[in-house]
């Protein structure tokens, strides 16, 4: 099987979903699969990865790799169907991309499509839930069978009788719990600087707690905030350290079950999740908090309260 991934780095929310899905599909085939990622092409097999082939260092924030290089991967999908092999096209699919769906070869497999609910601006989220709309009956006619990385869009294929997969994410969270060691960090914080994270809440939500003499870390893209400890983006091996060490994590509000969140539960870290980003029960009662991420001031109060008491 030919695999195209626009991501498949191990420190990014994409490249670890595309791997969590891949590693999964590998163990129902016999032969490798062959993942081809804009710097580094790899062979699969059995869920590990046996050969990596580095290509280039790349800018994944160029215009270029963002906007581009995804619909090269529809090119690849007819050359391989002309070819006759099985072509998976992995990731970048968000359900508000509809021109990628329709684009697609026919008999092209797709991996776990992407989505979020909640949105800062309102135009924004009438634009994206628009586009929503437009790729739903795409999706129904051209993909046999659909895989959802969360419940986030759950609510949108309501009485749809295709077979429909919600909460992939869930095969990410571990049937054994890692020791618990000792909390250096009152509060870990994972941030992008991504038009669809509630970034002006979290900036405004570090103020108030670094005030208070919180000690906070940062993985990801870097707070501009003096009393920040900013790690900037490490390797997930490297954030999985970071988050043993901390009393507790701030999941982002466009995305409960979020890959950050899963490493909290993971990692024996508590966890604090907006009630908006909720669509229905959680597992994890009691690892996770909730809070109105709108109400900042009884959500400072709420951590607060709880490191202390830690």
């Amino acid at each position: 099987m030919q695999v195209w991934s626009c991501d498949f780095r191990e420190n990014t929310g994409e490249g670890r979903l595309a791997r969590l899905f891949i590693k999964n599909l590998s163990k129902n085939f016999s032969n490798y699969i062959n993942v081809i990622s804009p710097d580094c092409n790899y062979k699969i097999i059995n869920g590990k990865i046996i050969k990596k082939i580095k290509k280039r260092r790349i800018n994944y924030e160029s215009l270029y790799y963002k906007y581009v290089f995804p619909f090269v991967g529809c090119i690849y999908s007819w050359y391989y169907l002309l070819k006759g092999i099985n072509f998976l096209y992995l990731n970048y699919l968000p359900l508000w991309n509809f021109l990628i769906f329709i684009i697609l070869a026919p008999n092209t497999n797709i991996g776990p499509i992407t989505g979020a609910i909640n949105f800062e601006k309102k135009f924004k989220e009438i634009l994206i839930k628009f586009l929503y709309k437009i790729s739903k009956p795409i999706l129904m006619l051209r993909f046999k069978k659909i895989i959802f990385s969360t419940n986030n869009l759950k609510g949108l294929f309501k009485g749809s009788i295709k077979n429909l997969q919600f909460n992939y994410i869930l095969k990410y969270v571990e049937s054994k719990n890692k020791r618990k060691i000792k909390k250096s960090i009152d509060v870990i914080i994972y941030y992008r600087t991504h038009s669809n994270k509630n970034n002006k809440f979290i900036i405004e939500l570090v103020k108030k707690l670094t005030k208070k003499k919180i000690k906070i870390a940062c993985v990801g893209d870097k707070i501009k905030n003096l009393n920040v400890i900013n790690f900037g983006l490490v390797s997930h091996k490297r954030c999985e350290d970071i988050i043993k060490r901390s009393k507790i994590g701030i999941n982002s509000s466009d995305n409960f079950y979020s890959l950050f969140m899963l490493d909290c539960i993971n990692n024996n870290t508590n966890v604090l999740c907006d009630k908006n980003s909720i669509s229905e029960k959680t597992n994890f009662k009691t690892k996770v908090l909730i809070s109105d991420y709108k109400n900042i001031n009884s959500t400072s109060r709420l951590i607060y309260n709880f490191v202390k008491r830690k």
